[in-house]
C-alpha cells in the first residue's frame, strides 16, 4: 500500500497527490504537518487550530530527515520531497510519462526544477 503523509493545502503535497491519480494508484492519506501553512502561526493563534504533527516523530524522521512534507512510502521504502517523489511515481508506475527516454525527461524535468527556482525571491 502506496502511504502518503502530508496536508490537502500543501502544494507540494497536491503534487503527490496528482501523480498518483495519473499513474492510477490507491493510496493512503495521513494528515501531517508542523505547519498549517503560509501565515500558519497568525492561524494557529487566532483559531486555536493546531498543526497535524506526526512529523515531530521517530519513525517520520527515519522516513524523511528534514521533517517535511510530503513523504510518500511504497511497502519498506520511503521518498521525500514532492518532485522526487513525482520521477519515482513515473518512472515505477508510468515510465512513458516522461522517464523512458531522454527527449522525454528533457522536456519534462526542467519545469519542475524552474518552479523550484522560482520560489526563491532571489
Amino acid at each position: 500500500v502506496i502511504r502518503v503523509f502530508g496536508r490537502l493545502s500543501s502544494s507540494n503535497t497536491q503534487k503527490v497527490l496528482w501523480m498518483l491519480r495519473e499513474v492510477d494508484r490507491p493510496f493512503e492519506l495521513t494528515l501531517a504537518s508542523a505547519r498549517l501553512g503560509h501565515g500558519s502561526q497568525l492561524l494557529c493563534t487566532s483559531t486555536g487550530v493546531k498543526p497535524f504533527g506526526v512529523v515531530d516523530t521517530d519513525e517520520y524522521v527515519s522516513m524523511c530527515p528534514t521533517r517535511q512534507i510530503p513523504t510518500l512510502t511504497d511497502g519498506d521504502l520511503a521518498v521525500w520531497e514532492s518532485h522526487s517523489i513525482v520521477r519515482y511515481l513515473a518512472s515505477k508506475y508510468k515510465p512513458e510519462l516522461h522517464l523512458d527516454d531522454v527527449e522525454g525527461m528533457s522536456r519534462c524535468s526542467p519545469w519542475m526544477d524552474w518552479l523550484l527556482a522560482s520560489s526563491f525571491n532571489l
